[in-house]
Protein backbone atom coordinates (compact mmCIF):
# COMPACT_ATOMS: atom_id res chain seq x y z
CA UNK A 1 0.00 0.00 0.00
CA UNK A 2 1.00 3.59 -0.55
CA UNK A 3 3.16 5.17 2.17
CA UNK A 4 3.27 8.92 2.63
CA UNK A 5 6.64 10.64 2.35
CA UNK A 6 6.97 13.46 4.86
CA UNK A 7 8.50 16.62 3.36
CA UNK A 8 8.30 18.65 6.55
CA UNK A 9 10.12 19.28 9.79
CA UNK A 10 7.86 16.64 11.35
CA UNK A 11 9.06 14.02 8.89
CA UNK A 12 12.67 15.11 8.94
CA UNK A 13 12.93 15.55 12.68
CA UNK A 14 10.70 12.83 14.12
CA UNK A 15 13.25 10.03 13.76
CA UNK A 16 15.70 11.97 15.92
CA UNK A 17 13.42 12.47 18.93
CA UNK A 18 13.11 9.79 21.59
CA UNK A 19 10.14 7.45 21.20
CA UNK A 20 7.16 8.31 23.40
CA UNK A 21 8.86 11.47 24.69
CA UNK A 22 7.44 14.92 25.37
CA UNK A 23 9.16 16.10 22.17
CA UNK A 24 7.15 13.48 20.30
CA UNK A 25 3.99 14.98 21.79
CA UNK A 26 5.01 18.43 20.56
CA UNK A 27 5.62 17.20 17.01
CA UNK A 28 2.33 15.28 17.03
CA UNK A 29 0.42 18.36 18.18
CA UNK A 30 2.01 20.55 15.49
CA UNK A 31 1.21 17.92 12.88
CA UNK A 32 -2.40 17.77 14.10
CA UNK A 33 -2.68 21.55 13.60
CA UNK A 34 -0.92 21.84 10.26
CA UNK A 35 -1.95 18.63 8.48
CA UNK A 36 -5.13 20.24 7.11
CA UNK A 37 -3.20 22.92 5.16
CA UNK A 38 -3.42 21.26 1.71
CA UNK A 39 -7.13 20.54 2.18
CA UNK A 40 -7.62 24.12 3.35
CA UNK A 41 -5.85 25.54 0.29
CA UNK A 42 -8.14 23.60 -2.04
CA UNK A 43 -11.17 24.54 0.05
CA UNK A 44 -10.29 28.24 -0.26
CA UNK A 45 -9.75 27.80 -4.00
CA UNK A 46 -13.22 26.29 -4.39
CA UNK A 47 -14.79 29.05 -2.29
CA UNK A 48 -13.32 31.92 -4.29
CA UNK A 49 -13.30 30.35 -7.77
CA UNK A 50 -16.84 28.95 -7.68
CA UNK A 51 -18.30 31.83 -9.70
CA UNK A 52 -15.85 31.49 -12.62
CA UNK A 53 -17.17 29.94 -15.82
CA UNK A 54 -13.83 30.05 -17.62
CA UNK A 55 -10.30 29.16 -16.47
CA UNK A 56 -7.51 31.68 -16.97
CA UNK A 57 -4.41 30.75 -18.96
CA UNK A 58 -2.59 33.56 -17.15
CA UNK A 59 -3.05 31.76 -13.82
CA UNK A 60 -1.65 28.52 -15.22
CA UNK A 61 1.36 30.34 -16.71
CA UNK A 62 2.10 31.97 -13.33
CA UNK A 63 1.98 28.65 -11.48
CA UNK A 64 4.21 26.91 -14.00
CA UNK A 65 6.67 29.81 -14.24
CA UNK A 66 7.10 29.81 -10.43
CA UNK A 67 7.73 26.06 -10.51
CA UNK A 68 10.30 26.35 -13.30
CA UNK A 69 11.92 29.36 -11.65
CA UNK A 70 12.54 27.31 -8.49
CA UNK A 71 13.41 23.95 -10.10
CA UNK A 72 15.77 25.37 -12.74
CA UNK A 73 17.24 27.81 -10.24
CA UNK A 74 18.02 25.04 -7.74
CA UNK A 75 19.42 22.89 -10.56
CA UNK A 76 21.81 25.71 -11.51
CA UNK A 77 22.79 26.13 -7.85
CA UNK A 78 23.49 22.39 -7.74
CA UNK A 79 25.78 22.72 -10.75
CA UNK A 80 27.64 25.62 -9.14
CA UNK A 81 28.28 23.65 -5.93
CA UNK A 82 29.06 20.56 -8.04
CA UNK A 83 26.16 18.55 -6.72
CA UNK A 84 24.44 18.30 -10.12
CA UNK A 85 25.95 17.52 -13.50
CA UNK A 86 25.09 19.47 -16.63
CA UNK A 87 23.07 17.46 -19.14
CA UNK A 88 20.07 17.70 -21.46
CA UNK A 89 18.33 14.67 -19.92
CA UNK A 90 18.59 16.16 -16.41
CA UNK A 91 17.31 19.53 -17.65
CA UNK A 92 14.30 17.92 -19.36
CA UNK A 93 13.55 16.03 -16.15
CA UNK A 94 13.35 19.19 -14.05
CA UNK A 95 11.30 21.05 -16.68
CA UNK A 96 8.56 18.39 -16.61
CA UNK A 97 6.49 19.15 -13.47
CA UNK A 98 6.94 16.35 -10.93
CA UNK A 99 5.26 18.12 -8.03
CA UNK A 100 2.03 16.23 -7.26
CA UNK A 101 0.35 19.30 -5.74
CA UNK A 102 1.04 21.45 -8.79
CA UNK A 103 -0.17 18.78 -11.21
CA UNK A 104 -3.35 18.04 -9.24
CA UNK A 105 -4.13 21.73 -8.68
CA UNK A 106 -3.78 22.53 -12.40
CA UNK A 107 -6.10 19.64 -13.29
CA UNK A 108 -8.75 20.81 -10.81
CA UNK A 109 -8.36 24.41 -11.99
CA UNK A 110 -8.90 23.39 -15.63
CA UNK A 111 -12.07 21.48 -14.71
CA UNK A 112 -13.32 24.10 -12.22
CA UNK A 113 -15.56 26.07 -14.65
CA UNK A 114 -17.51 22.92 -15.49
CA UNK A 115 -17.84 22.03 -11.79
CA UNK A 116 -19.11 25.55 -11.10
CA UNK A 117 -21.72 25.35 -13.87
CA UNK A 118 -22.89 21.98 -12.55
CA UNK A 119 -23.29 23.31 -9.00
CA UNK A 120 -25.33 26.28 -10.25
CA UNK A 121 -28.00 23.87 -11.48
CA UNK A 122 -28.36 22.12 -8.13
CA UNK A 123 -30.88 23.28 -5.55
CA UNK A 124 -30.11 23.57 -1.84
CA UNK A 125 -31.17 20.01 -0.98
CA UNK A 126 -29.19 18.52 -3.86
CA UNK A 127 -26.07 20.40 -2.78
CA UNK A 128 -26.45 19.03 0.76
CA UNK A 129 -26.83 15.50 -0.60
CA UNK A 130 -23.75 15.97 -2.76
CA UNK A 131 -21.75 17.19 0.23
CA UNK A 132 -22.87 14.23 2.36
CA UNK A 133 -22.08 11.75 -0.40
CA UNK A 134 -18.60 13.17 -0.97
CA UNK A 135 -17.69 13.00 2.72
CA UNK A 136 -19.52 9.73 3.37
CA UNK A 137 -18.06 7.71 0.48
CA UNK A 138 -14.63 9.23 -0.16
CA UNK A 139 -13.72 10.13 3.41
CA UNK A 140 -15.61 8.20 6.10
CA UNK A 141 -16.04 4.93 4.19
CA UNK A 142 -12.52 5.14 2.74
CA UNK A 143 -11.04 5.75 6.20
CA UNK A 144 -12.97 2.79 7.63
CA UNK A 145 -11.36 0.60 4.96
CA UNK A 146 -7.90 1.94 5.86
CA UNK A 147 -8.50 1.31 9.58
CA UNK A 148 -9.75 -2.21 8.83
CA UNK A 149 -6.54 -2.97 6.96
CA UNK A 150 -4.39 -1.54 9.75
CA UNK A 151 -5.85 -3.60 12.58
CA UNK A 152 -6.74 -6.82 10.80
CA UNK A 153 -5.15 -9.12 8.25
CA UNK A 154 -7.96 -8.45 5.80
CA UNK A 155 -6.79 -7.13 2.43
CA UNK A 156 -9.54 -4.63 1.69
CA UNK A 157 -7.71 -2.45 -0.84
CA UNK A 158 -10.10 -3.44 -3.63
CA UNK A 159 -13.01 -2.23 -1.52
CA UNK A 160 -11.72 1.35 -1.53
CA UNK A 161 -13.81 3.75 -3.68
CA UNK A 162 -10.77 5.72 -4.92
CA UNK A 163 -8.61 3.07 -6.57
CA UNK A 164 -7.73 -0.64 -6.48
CA UNK A 165 -4.62 0.11 -4.43
CA UNK A 166 -6.42 2.20 -1.79
CA UNK A 167 -7.00 5.92 -1.49
CA UNK A 168 -3.29 6.90 -1.18
CA UNK A 169 -4.25 8.47 2.19
CA UNK A 170 -5.74 11.43 0.33
CA UNK A 171 -2.72 12.08 -1.90
CA UNK A 172 -4.95 11.74 -4.95
CA UNK A 173 -6.75 13.86 -7.52
CA UNK A 174 -10.03 12.64 -6.02
CA UNK A 175 -9.23 14.36 -2.71
CA UNK A 176 -8.38 17.61 -4.51
CA UNK A 177 -11.69 17.57 -6.37
CA UNK A 178 -13.57 16.82 -3.14
CA UNK A 179 -12.02 19.75 -1.27
CA UNK A 180 -12.65 22.10 -4.20
CA UNK A 181 -16.29 20.99 -4.28
CA UNK A 182 -16.68 21.44 -0.52
CA UNK A 183 -15.26 24.96 -0.80
CA UNK A 184 -17.64 25.80 -3.64
CA UNK A 185 -20.56 24.37 -1.64
CA UNK A 186 -19.56 26.46 1.39
CA UNK A 187 -19.80 29.60 -0.75
CA UNK A 188 -23.47 28.80 -1.38
CA UNK A 189 -24.40 28.40 2.29
CA UNK A 190 -27.35 30.52 3.39
CA UNK A 191 -26.06 30.89 6.95
CA UNK A 192 -22.80 31.61 8.70
CA UNK A 193 -21.55 29.72 11.71
CA UNK A 194 -20.59 31.74 14.76
CA UNK A 195 -16.86 32.34 14.87
CA UNK A 196 -16.63 31.05 18.44
CA UNK A 197 -18.45 27.82 17.54
CA UNK A 198 -16.16 27.23 14.55
CA UNK A 199 -13.03 27.79 16.64
CA UNK A 200 -14.27 25.38 19.32
CA UNK A 201 -15.05 22.71 16.70
CA UNK A 202 -11.65 23.27 15.03
CA UNK A 203 -9.75 22.94 18.30
CA UNK A 204 -11.82 19.90 19.27
CA UNK A 205 -10.88 18.23 15.99
CA UNK A 206 -7.21 18.95 16.60
CA UNK A 207 -7.36 17.47 20.11
CA UNK A 208 -9.12 14.34 18.83
CA UNK A 209 -6.55 13.84 16.04
CA UNK A 210 -3.72 14.45 18.51
CA UNK A 211 -5.29 12.09 21.07
CA UNK A 212 -5.69 9.27 18.54
CA UNK A 213 -2.07 9.65 17.36
CA UNK A 214 -0.76 9.61 20.93
CA UNK A 215 -2.92 6.61 21.85
CA UNK A 216 -1.71 4.62 18.84
CA UNK A 217 1.94 5.45 19.46
CA UNK A 218 2.24 5.53 23.26
CA UNK A 219 -0.38 2.89 24.16
CA UNK A 220 -0.72 0.49 21.22
CA UNK A 221 2.82 1.08 19.89
CA UNK A 222 1.54 1.14 16.30
CA UNK A 223 3.44 3.78 14.40
CA UNK A 224 3.47 2.62 10.79
CA UNK A 225 0.30 2.46 8.69
CA UNK A 226 -1.91 3.39 11.62
CA UNK A 227 -0.34 6.84 11.96
CA UNK A 228 -0.49 7.23 8.18
CA UNK A 229 -4.26 6.82 8.47
CA UNK A 230 -4.41 9.43 11.25
CA UNK A 231 -2.50 11.99 9.16
CA UNK A 232 -4.29 11.10 5.89
CA UNK A 233 -5.81 14.02 3.97
CA UNK A 234 -8.87 11.81 3.46
CA UNK A 235 -9.39 11.45 7.22
CA UNK A 236 -12.80 13.08 7.96
CA UNK A 237 -11.40 14.73 11.09
CA UNK A 238 -8.75 16.50 8.99
CA UNK A 239 -11.34 17.52 6.40
CA UNK A 240 -13.56 18.91 9.16
CA UNK A 241 -10.56 20.78 10.61
CA UNK A 242 -10.06 22.62 7.33
CA UNK A 243 -13.78 23.43 7.12
CA UNK A 244 -13.97 24.76 10.68
CA UNK A 245 -10.82 26.87 10.49
CA UNK A 246 -12.08 28.39 7.24
CA UNK A 247 -15.47 29.14 8.79
CA UNK A 248 -13.74 30.72 11.78
CA UNK A 249 -11.66 33.13 9.74
CA UNK A 250 -13.63 33.82 6.57
CA UNK A 251 -15.47 36.77 8.15
CA UNK A 252 -12.22 38.53 8.99
CA UNK A 253 -11.46 41.13 6.32
CA UNK A 254 -7.73 40.59 5.83
CA UNK A 255 -7.73 41.46 2.16
CA UNK A 256 -7.49 45.16 2.95
CA UNK A 257 -4.21 44.67 4.83
CA UNK A 258 -1.46 45.10 2.24
CA UNK A 259 1.14 43.10 4.19
CA UNK A 260 -1.22 40.11 4.50
CA UNK A 261 -1.94 40.24 0.77
CA UNK A 262 1.78 40.28 -0.05
CA UNK A 263 2.53 37.39 2.28
CA UNK A 264 -0.40 35.37 0.95
CA UNK A 265 0.73 35.80 -2.67
CA UNK A 266 4.09 34.25 -1.79
CA UNK A 267 2.59 31.14 -0.16
CA UNK A 268 2.85 28.96 -3.28
CA UNK A 269 6.50 29.92 -3.74
CA UNK A 270 7.16 29.07 -0.08
CA UNK A 271 5.58 25.66 -0.70
CA UNK A 272 7.82 25.10 -3.74
CA UNK A 273 11.07 26.17 -2.04
CA UNK A 274 10.62 24.56 1.39
CA UNK A 275 11.58 20.96 0.37
CA UNK A 276 14.92 22.23 -0.92
CA UNK A 277 15.56 24.10 2.33
CA UNK A 278 14.65 21.13 4.52
CA UNK A 279 16.70 18.71 2.42
CA UNK A 280 19.81 20.76 3.23
CA UNK A 281 19.30 20.38 6.98
CA UNK A 282 20.61 17.63 9.22
CA UNK A 283 18.02 17.27 11.95
CA UNK A 284 20.22 15.08 14.12
CA UNK A 285 21.16 18.17 16.12
CA UNK A 286 17.75 18.13 17.84
CA UNK A 287 18.11 14.68 19.41
CA UNK A 288 19.25 16.04 22.78
CA UNK A 289 16.99 19.11 22.80
CA UNK A 290 14.41 19.70 25.50
CA UNK A 291 10.91 20.76 24.52
CA UNK A 292 11.60 24.52 24.80
CA UNK A 293 14.68 24.27 22.60
CA UNK A 294 12.76 22.19 20.06
CA UNK A 295 9.88 24.67 20.03
CA UNK A 296 12.31 27.57 19.56
CA UNK A 297 13.97 25.81 16.60
CA UNK A 298 10.56 25.10 15.05
CA UNK A 299 9.53 28.75 15.25
CA UNK A 300 12.83 30.09 13.90
CA UNK A 301 12.93 27.51 11.10
CA UNK A 302 9.35 28.32 10.08
CA UNK A 303 10.04 32.07 9.99
CA UNK A 304 13.29 31.65 8.07
CA UNK A 305 11.68 29.28 5.56
CA UNK A 306 8.88 31.75 4.87
CA UNK A 307 11.32 34.66 4.62
CA UNK A 308 13.48 32.78 2.12
CA UNK A 309 10.40 31.78 0.13
CA UNK A 310 9.11 35.36 0.16
CA UNK A 311 12.52 36.64 -0.99
CA UNK A 312 12.55 34.13 -3.89
CA UNK A 313 8.98 35.18 -4.75
CA UNK A 314 10.01 38.86 -4.90
CA UNK A 315 12.87 37.98 -7.26
CA UNK A 316 10.44 36.03 -9.46
CA UNK A 317 7.92 38.89 -9.42
CA UNK A 318 10.52 41.53 -10.33
CA UNK A 319 12.01 39.43 -13.15
CA UNK A 320 9.98 36.61 -14.68
CA UNK A 321 6.53 37.93 -13.74
CA UNK A 322 7.45 41.43 -14.93
CA UNK A 323 8.52 39.94 -18.27
CA UNK A 324 5.22 38.04 -18.48
CA UNK A 325 3.27 41.28 -17.98
CA UNK A 326 5.32 43.12 -20.62
CA UNK A 327 4.88 40.23 -23.07
CA UNK A 328 1.11 40.16 -22.47
CA UNK A 329 0.74 43.92 -22.97
CA UNK A 330 2.90 44.04 -26.06
CA UNK A 331 1.89 40.91 -27.96
CA UNK A 332 -1.34 39.48 -26.55
CA UNK A 333 -3.14 42.84 -26.34
CA UNK A 334 -2.01 43.83 -29.85
CA UNK A 335 -3.24 40.50 -31.19
CA UNK A 336 -6.66 41.00 -29.59
CA UNK A 337 -6.96 44.53 -30.99
CA UNK A 338 -6.06 43.39 -34.48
Amino acid sequence: MYRRNYASFYGGGYKFVKDSSINTLLLYYIEAISICSVNLFMLISGYFLCSRVQSSNKKLVQLLSQYWFVSIGMYVVGIIIRKNSLGIAALIEIIIPKNYFLVFYIIVYVFSPYINIMLEHLNCNDRKRLRNLLIGIFSIYSTVINVLMCFTNVNAENMNPVSRSGDSYGYSIVQFFIMYLLGALLSKEDHFYKKSKSIILWQSNILIIFGIAVFLDFMLLKREFTLDVVWAYSNPLIIFSSVHIFRAFREIEMGCIKAVNSLARASFMVYLIHPYILSMLDFSFIKNFNILQLLFVLIILSILTYCIGFFVYMIWELTIHKMEIIFEKRFVSEKRQS
